[in-house]
C-alpha cells in the first residue's frame, strides 16, 4: 500500500504576508522590466544609428550597463521567491547563505544603478549649465554625496546581512542614501526648470515666438524637468517608509526597496529617448540670418548658446549666443542646447 500523504498545517500569518509581497513585487518588476527593456531597445537604436555614434558610445555603455544590472536583479527577485516557497515545504535545505549571497548582490546591483542614473541626470544638466562654474561646483557636491550615501547604505546593508543586527535596512538609516539622491534629482530637476522658465520668457521674446507655441527647444527642457519630478515623487514612499518603520519585512518597504532600482533606470532612458524623438521631428526656428550667429544681449549674465537646426539651410545651424555685458561669448563649439543635425547630444 502508498503511504498516505503527509499533511500539512496551515501557513501561519507571517508567511502568507511574506509570500504576498514577494508575489506583488515580482509581478511589478516583471512589468517594469518589460517597460523598461522596451524603452533601451529604442534608445540604443536611436543612439547606434546617429551619424554621431561615437559621440555616444559613453551612453551607450552606460544605458547598457544599467540594462544588466536590472536584469541581474530580476532574476534575483525570481530566485529568492523561489526558495522562500521552497523553505516551506517539508524538511527545507539551509538555504541561509544562499539568501543572503543573493540579497547582497541585489545591494550592490541596485545602488549601481542609482549612481548611473544620477550621473545621467547630472551630465545633462551639466551641459546645459557648462558656462556657469557655480552651478558645475553644486553639481559636483551632489554627485560625490549621491556616491558617498551609496556606499555607505550599501556598507551598513551588507553589515545587517552579515549578521550584525544593530544596522536595520529599514529605519532612519536609510536616510544616509534617500536624502543625497533626493537632493541630487531635485536640484537637476530645478536647473532643468530654471532654464526653461529662461526660455519661454527671455529667449523666446528675443527670437520674435509667440509664447503660446511650444518650440522643440521648449518641448525638450519641459519634458527634463517634468520627467525629473516624476522620479523625485517615486522616492517620497520611500522616505515616508524608511520614517515610519523598521520592520524589513514591512509590505511597503519591500516593494518601494525592490522597485526604486528599476524606477532609477528608466528615468535616464526616457530623457534619451525624448532627446532622440524631438532630435528626429526637429522643425527647426526660422530667421533672417541662418548662415551666421546672432549675439544677443541677456541682462548682464553669460548664458551660454543655444544653437538650432535649420532645415531650409540643408542642415546649417544657426546660433543664438548670450553675451555678457554686450561682448559676445567665445565658445569654440561648446554650447548649453544642442539639437538638429549638427548639435551633440544633450
Amino acid at each position: 500500500m502508498s503511504a498516505a500523504p503527509t499533511q500539512l498545517g496551515a501557513l501561519s500569518a507571517f508567511n502568507v504576508s511574506n509570500l504576498q509581497g514577494e508575489f506583488i513585487t515580482t509581478a511589478i518588476q516583471f512589468f517594469l522590466h518589460g517597460l523598461y527593456t522596451t524603452l533601451v531597445s529604442i534608445a540604443v537604436y536611436n543612439m547606434w544609428t546617429h551619424k554621431r555614434r561615437p559621440a555616444r558610445l559613453p551612453l551607450i555603455a552606460a544605458v547598457l550597463l544599467m540594462f544588466v544590472c536590472s536584469n541581474i536583479q530580476v532574476i534575483e527577485q525570481i530566485a529568492y521567491t523561489i526558495i522562500q516557497v521552497a523553505d516551506l515545504g517539508l524538511n527545507p535545505k539551509d538555504t541561509t547563505i544562499l539568501v543572503r549571497n543573493i540579497r547582497e548582490s541585489e545591494n550592490i546591483f541596485g545602488r549601481i544603478n542609482y549612481f548611473m542614473s544620477d550621473g545621467i541626470v547630472v551630465w545633462r544638466a551639466w551641459i546645459l549649465w557648462q558656462d556657469n562654474i557655480r552651478v558645475k561646483v553644486l553639481l559636483s557636491i551632489c554627485i560625490v554625496a549621491s556616491f558617498a550615501g551609496i556606499t555607505t547604505d550599501m556598507s551598513f546593508l551588507s553589515l545587517y546581512l552579515f549578521g550584525n543586527n544593530s544596522f536595520t535596512p529599514t529605519g532612519p538609516r536609510t536616510l544616509i542614501l534617500i536624502i543625497p539622491l533626493m537632493t541630487t534629482n531635485i536640484v537637476a530637476t530645478v536647473l532643468f526648470g530654471i532654464k526653461s522658465w529662461v526660455y519661454r520668457t527671455q529667449v523666446k521674446d528675443l527670437l520674435g515666438i509667440a509664447k503660446n507655441k511650444r518650440t522643440n527647444v521648449e518641448r525638450i527642457l519641459v519634458n527634463l524637468t517634468e520627467s525629473g519630478g516624476i522620479y523625485c515623487l517615486f522616492w517620497v514612499p520611500m522616505l515616508f517608509i524608511s520614517l515610519t518603520t523598521t520592520d524589513p519585512n514591512n509590505l511597503g518597504y519591500k516593494i518601494t526597496a525592490n522597485l526604486l532600482p528599476q524606477f532609477s533606470a528608466i528615468y535616464p532612458v526616457i530623457i534619451v529617448i525624448l532627446v532622440a524623438m524631438e532630435k528626429t521631428h526637429l522643425s527647426g526656428l526660422t530667421t533672417t540670418s541662418r548662415s551666421q550667429a546672432a549675439h544677443v544681449q541677456v541682462g548682464q549674465a553669460t548664458t551660454g548658446a543655444i544653437r538650432f537646426n535649420d532645415p531650409q539651410t540643408s542642415g546649417t545651424d544657426m546660433e543664438l549666443v548670450m553675451t555678457e555685458k554686450g561682448v559676445p561669448t567665445q565658445h569654440a563649439g561648446s554650447y548649453v542646447l544642442s539639437v538638429g543635425a549638427g548639435g551633440d547630444p544633450l
